[in-house]
């Protein structure tokens, strides 16, 4: 069991805390920010990682995992400084070392016996080399300290487990000393023989470098396949899923989508171009795939607004899913920034859920809504999303039933003058409408109230030349049964008619062939008083 130090209780820092003294040795995490100290101490975890909180209790309780804001006694009390301070990125694309440098002066002031100094923060190549002389000024190499890049290769989200059961360990040192210290402080994993690789510094700081930026590269590479996928028909996840089965490529990082994000990927890769601009080396691959990513973010913004087909103001859209993967609330370089911002550009209102991010995104844009529910974020969209529907189906109809009553009109217009090739000219005689002032009102609604329903206005008509002896021709004829009789049998086997009394609103919106059917019923009915209003 060794005496650790972690400087910086961050993401890398908190982890690796952790899981080193749930491998059995003894831990401080120390920062200069009290506040997170007081958090820790009382038992609330800063950041969000599956299984964190629960471990960290259980090490805090067997006295393997201690807290401190004291960073030159924490110093003082250990064998072991890991150096987990942030690294982020400056305006130019390389790594801001003013935390990994402050830590440095602070080793360098309390350094009173051997220790290793270890860096697992992801710095550029070359900076063990500067610790190395920085520390050298004052002490020697090999008897008052020994250098060693242990870089980190965590996930967010599963940090916990990538620690615990990691793919390779990488100890870059030139000392055999502190190679089989750091050894002994992994010990469980070095039993259980997980790959430990010993390297010089330099390998192990490109190893990260070099891993992350491939990562990001072959994000990148995923992405545009799928998007030459959506255009040629083909289907990317099958694709994918074709190419993850070759082991020289693996399913791994192969899941197109909106571009990557995070705390990593795009800084390791913007810190690797910058290094090898410095040394004059050029890295196409490199800056393809941070183009690719770019253009990925904004081809986002694209997509919606073909899926709209309209503008986007006023539009109200949820964006589901803060962070920039799952299970973390960590949203540095998140894709869903990039879509808010397109989508407020455009006078969108922006409804966000996330199961975790959703504080974390707050600090970022504060002027969007936030929900703990994902019904609560799309249930308004979707009642006003439908109700648009129908009213937009609602005027269709009403268009549709519009140009259906003009096409009545017209074949209605044709069969009259089909029928009756004077027709016009009656309309337009007063003994017409004379005639028609003395009928029923029976008639009168056929003249005047059904213009669609030819069959109707010709029978008026019939009757009106009939009355005036224009016609030798017989009131028309229907050929089927007299349907208003109804007949019914008595008991003793007699037979009993019922007449028909009919409505005057039915007659109106009957089609023409139902007219034809009870033409000779409803004329008859007519005659005898039995068509009421209504």
């Amino acid at each position: 069991m060794k005496n650790i130090t972690i400087v910086g209780t961050g993401y890398v820092g908190l982890v690796t805390g952790v899981g080193l003294a749930e491998f059995g040795n003894k831990v401080i995490c120390v920062d200069i920010d009290k506040d997170k100290i007081s958090q820790l101490k009382s038992g609330l975890v800063p950041i969000y990682e599956p299984g964190l909180e629960e471990i960290i209790k259980r090490n805090v309780k067997s006295e393997r995992l201690y807290f401190s804001d004291d960073i030159s006694l924490s110093i003082q009390k250990s064998q072991v400084i890991i150096i987990a301070v942030g690294t982020p990125q400056t305006s130019d694309g390389v790594a801001n070392m003013e935390y990994v440098n402050s830590v440095v002066r602070a080793i360098n002031q309390n350094l009173k016996d051997y220790k290793i100094i270890c860096t697992k923060s992801t710095v550029p190549i070359g900076t063990g080399g500067r610790i190395i002389k920085t520390l050298s000024n004052d002490f020697e190499e090999g008897i008052d300290f020994d250098y060693v890049s242990n870089p980190e290769f965590l996930r967010e989200g599963s940090a916990v487990k990538d620690f615990l059961w990691p793919d390779r360990i990488i100890i870059g040192t030139t000392s055999d000393k502190a190679y089989e210290i750091m050894c002994d402080i992994y010990r469980p994993l070095y039993i259980n023989k997980n790959p430990i690789k010993h390297t010089t510094v330099e390998t192990a700081e490109m190893i990260k470098y070099a891993s992350n930026s491939f990562l990001a590269l072959k994000i990148s590479y995923i992405n545009e396949i799928a998007n030459l996928c959506e255009k040629v028909g083909a289907d990317i996840h099958d694709v994918a899923s074709a190419m993850g089965q070759d082991g020289r490529i693996s399913d791994k990082f192969l899941h197109p989508g909106p571009g990557f994000g995070g705390s990593c990927f795009p800084k390791d890769l913007e810190s690797l171009i910058a290094i090898s601009k410095e040394k004059n080396i050029s890295m196409e691959t490199l800056r393809a795939a941070k183009k690719a990513n770019i253009n990925q973010k904004a081809k986002m913004g694209t997509k919606l607004e073909n899926l709209v087909n309209a503008s986007l103001k006023d539009k109200k859209i949820a964006v589901l899913g803060l962070s920039f993967k799952a299970n973390t609330d960590d949203v540095r370089e998140s894709s869903s920034i990039d879509m808010i911002e397109f989508i407020l550009s455009k006078g969108g209102i922006v409804r966000a859920y996330d199961p975790i991010a959703n504080a974390s995104m707050l600090k970022l844009f504060n002027n969007i809504s936030y929900f703990d529910d994902v019904y609560d974020a799309v249930k308004q969209i979707a009642y006003e999303q439908a109700d648009e529907k129908s009213k937009e189906v609602n005027s269709k109809l009403t268009e549709l039933e519009k140009r259906q009553a003009e096409v009545l009109r017209q074949k209605a217009e044709v069969e009259l003058a089909r029928a009756h090739p004077d027709f016009s000219a009656l309309r337009e005689s007063q003994d017409f409408h004379d005639w028609a002032s003395t009928q029923d009102s029976t008639i009168q609604s056929w003249l005047y109230d059904n213009v669609d329903n030819s069959k109707l206005v010709i029978r008026a008509i019939d009757l009106y030349k009939m009355d005036r002896g224009m016609t030798d021709k017989p009131a028309p004829k229907s050929k089927k049964d007299d349907a208003a009789k109804a007949v019914t049998k008595t008991k003793s086997g007699d037979q009993k008619t019922e007449k028909k009394t009919w409505k005057l609103s039915d007659i109106q919106k009957m089609k023409p062939f139902e007219f034809d059917k009870y033409e000779k019923e409803i004329d008859l009915a007519r005659k005898e008083g039995r068509i009421v209003q209504g």
